[in-house]
């Protein structure tokens, strides 16, 4: 503060000699004023030096708080242990994929007569026998994933056995944990750290933003059918159903079952289709039949998929698909990318998409991934380097623009704050490319 009020005190002064020196400059006074304005120089100089010094302790401050938190939560973790340890107990801990602890309980040694035992009545423990014992699957309802296993570490330590071998004493600490053994970093793996956050963010959204917003729906005739067409995807493909098993509201399923399908026509067609089948409903007969008759002379190319899989074909999808994608599509609209790979159901395109990548449209979150959709429809992996801008590919570009890890969620523009986040399509895109990447074969989301 006093170096503060010397610099004004200087200005000041300067100010005044200035004010008489244009009328009567002196050399003396030329002098002083050379020698004021020396001092206000070194004093803003030593002011900013200050400032300086004022970020850096707050930084450090910030960082002796955070090492004080850490060092808390170490602290009441090995007082955790000690109380466990007098009270005859071990503690278990499952973790799963994306971070999230599922499990953090004590169990009385005599109580249990194994740890396996101990995991499969009180934590929901899925598990097969193998040559080596119990293989665990799943614990309280972990994600199940093929690039994921289910680790163990007993006290800190990977343990050397399996869960078989695991022996409780009080005050043990046993962790299981979901991680990913397809890693570069392992050196025998093929993911890498933007490969990790693909799997996080999807089920990260499938976990704690999908049920939240299938649950708020009561009627069919929203946007739920992205999400209602990836997850039968992604469960048709092998990956954990339950993760992929959506809850709806009364409400809703009630307005499925008064539809009267004899009045549906366009993309009503297509969102009632999905509906059904999210819910594990029969199509009606009635349905096939309005479905056909819409088609028979001309088809949208959002009835495609309906038509491969319901059988229906007429001379209205012949034409529809014989026309190929327009040569001026640009990488970015929405309905540009649907009508390629609605269309790739029919038909294959050699070659077009790579003949139009450089019109590749990075200008949102959305609009970027949707292109991941036509990407696994040829098979192509959008991480080539010729999928590349400012020396990144299309994933690196997607989660270093638009993604925020505090939130785990996915921005539509790379500015959004508050709600602007993560639009079903962009993970109905993920869950393409994942599927593409972890089967190394083309796939059609809508198939």
């Amino acid at each position: 503060m006093k170096k503060i009020t010397r610099i004004l005190v200087a200005l000041l002064t300067v100010t005044i000699l200035l004010g008489v020196t244009a009328c009567f400059p002196t050399s003396q006074q030329s002098g002083e004023l050379e020698a004021l304005q020396a001092t206000v120089t070194q004093l803003q100089t030593e002011n900013q030096d200050l400032k300086q010094q004022a970020i850096q302790a707050k930084e450090e401050l910030a960082n002796q708080k955070s090492a004080l938190e850490a060092l808390k939560q170490e602290t009441d973790e090995k007082i955790k242990n000690l109380e466990a340890f007098i009270k005859g107990q071990y503690q278990i801990k499952v973790i799963d994929l994306d971070g999230e602890v599922l499990v953090d309980s004590f169990v009385y040694c005599r109580d249990s007569a194994s740890v396996t035992e101990t995991l499969t009545e009180q934590f929901d423990m899925v598990s097969y026998q193998s040559d080596y014992g119990t293989t665990i699957v799943s614990i309280a309802s972990s994600i199940v994933d093929p690039n994921y296993y289910v680790s163990i570490t007993e006290n800190g330590k990977y343990a050397e056995v399996g869960v078989d071998g695991l022996v409780a004493d009080a005050g043990d600490v046993f962790e299981f944990k979901v991680e990913c053994w397809n890693t570069l970093a392992s050196g025998y793996g093929t993911m890498d750290e933007y490969d990790l956050l693909v799997d996080k963010a999807i089920y990260g959204y499938l976990k704690n933003i999908l049920p939240v917003q299938s649950m708020a729906e009561t009627s069919w005739t929203g946007s739920l059918y992205w999400d209602q067409i990836a997850t039968t995807f992604m469960a048709a493909h092998g990956y954990d159903a339950n993760a992929f098993q959506l809850s709806y509201t009364a409400l809703y399923e009630a307005s499925v079952e008064a539809t009267d399908v004899t009045t549906l026509s366009g993309t009503n067609l297509m969102k009632y289709y999905y509906a059904q089948k999210s819910l594990g409903n029969e199509i009606p007969e009635e349905f096939i039949t309005k479905l056909h008759a819409e088609i028979s002379t001309s088809c949208s190319d959002w009835l495609l998929p309906l038509a491969k899989a319901l059988g229906v074909s007429t001379n209205g999808v012949t034409a529809a698909i014989a026309q190929a994608p327009s040569t001026s599509m640009e990488w970015g609209p929405d309905v540009s990318i649907w009508s390629y790979v609605q269309k790739g159901l029919y038909q294959d395109y050699d070659g077009y998409l790579s003949t139009y990548s450089s019109k590749l449209d990075w200008g949102n979150g959305t609009s970027t991934a949707l292109v991941l959709l036509a990407f696994a429809k040829d098979g192509i992996d959008p991480r080539d380097t010729a999928y590349e801008k400012n020396g990144k590919d299309l994933i690196e570009v997607l989660f270093d623009t638009y993604y925020n890890a505090d939130q785990n969620l996915i921005k539509v523009y790379a500015t959004d704050a508050g709600t602007n986040y993560s639009t079903n399509q962009i993970y109905a895109s993920l869950m393409a490319y994942k599927a593409c990447r972890d089967t190394g074969t083309a796939v059609n989301i809508f198939a």
